[in-house]
């Protein structure tokens, strides 16, 4: 086993993209242009380490790594992570062939003690047919639910066995689906309209309209003050998914004003031996201060059943809420999928 440390021009994208084929995990978070454009954004006092490993010739696995100073009570200590990071980024998880996990992750444990690293820590891992990958008795941690912490899970709507939008609303529950229905009513005695934009003409425009929308909620105009380029990186994102064909943004029109929207990205992705295209919701904005003197529209319910109707009727099998606990998604009939986080230590 070789590995080698590279820069992002040290490897083409095709090539990841092969890689990631082969992965055990291939969602939209493991790709060459999320790991890309996150690192453009936040490099910033970090140190890269993008490190292949090759066995015989062969690239068999990519661990795109950066390493950040903690300073704890025990003095400063080198962490290796994952590109991504954890507020933006649903899922982590290295690009490696399948069934060379261990291997691969036995030779990045070689290249970091060489480093002098003092922890190599990945997190929101999904499980992979009932085991976790790169958690192996042999190195000192242990995995753990979100690091041990509160349990964090992905919540999804399997859509495989669904043809028709109606079969998807009669499979929810009677109370949930009747103040559904209610709400859409209410929004039908408007004038609304819904615009999707998926092309590069259209998206600046409409993802600026999405961020202003976002940050009428205290909390999310908090995520982007405590670190402007939280926005920077959302712009790039965008921008960057829609010339690969893969975003989908929705705003809801009131009296042809935008007053909500929906972000979802378009994937084949892949988890363990079943890959399957999904539609995944990344992020909502709501003009909560109009709503409050237009109550009980269901903007976001709104939205939320546009986007499944559109899986449904194009044969999608999965439409996904992403990260996150929020209770209301198991009014759509979303079921929950554990993450959890593997930290190695590799000196106190």
């Amino acid at each position: 086993m070789q590995t080698q440390r590279i820069g992002f021009d040290g490897i083409i994208e095709s090539e990841w993209h092969s890689l990631l084929q082969r992965s055990v995990v291939d969602t939209i978070f493991q790709t060459h242009m999320w790991s890309k454009t996150w690192w453009d954004v936040f490099q910033n006092g970090l140190e890269q380490h993008l490190v292949t490993v090759h066995d015989d010739g062969e690239l068999i696995a990519i661990f795109p790594l950066y390493t950040a100073s903690d300073i704890s009570q025990d003095g400063d200590k080198k962490i290796a992570r994952l590109m991504g990071g954890l507020d933006v980024t649903d899922y982590q998880a290295p690009i490696v062939v399948s069934g060379r996990e261990q291997e691969s992750f036995d030779a990045l444990v070689g290249y970091a003690k060489q480093q002098g690293w003092h922890e190599i820590e990945l997190n929101h891992i999904p499980e992979v047919g009932g085991q976790v990958p790169y958690a192996s008795s042999k190195y000192p941690g242990r995995p753990q639910l979100n690091g041990g912490g509160e349990v964090e899970y992905i919540q999804a709507v399997d859509l495989g066995s669904i043809t028709a939008y109606e079969d998807y609303m009669k499979s929810l529950r009677g109370k949930d689906r009747h103040e559904m229905e209610r709400k859409i009513r209410r929004l039908e005695e408007r004038n609304h309209s819904y615009h999707t934009i998926n092309s590069m003409e259209e998206v600046e425009a409409g993802i600026r309209e999405l961020v202003e929308l976002m940050e009428f909620d205290p909390r999310k105009k908090a995520f982007f003050e405590e670190d402007s380029r939280r926005r920077d990186f959302f712009y790039g994102v965008a921008k960057a998914a829609t010339e690969k064909g893969w975003l989908r943004l929705s705003l809801l029109d009131i009296d042809c004003v935008a007053r909500a929207g929906l972000l979802c990205f378009d994937y084949w992705t892949r988890v363990g031996n079943h890959r399957f295209r999904e539609l995944a919701a990344y992020n909502s904005g709501l003009n909560i201060k109009w709503l409050e003197a237009n109550k009980n529209l269901g903007l976001n319910v709104a939205l939320f059943l546009e986007a499944i109707r559109h899986a449904v009727e194009n044969g999608f099998s999965i439409f996904n809420f992403l990260r996150g606990n929020e209770p209301y998604k198991g009014g759509y009939v979303a079921q929950p999928a554990n993450l959890y986080s593997v930290r190695v230590q590799l000196q106190s």
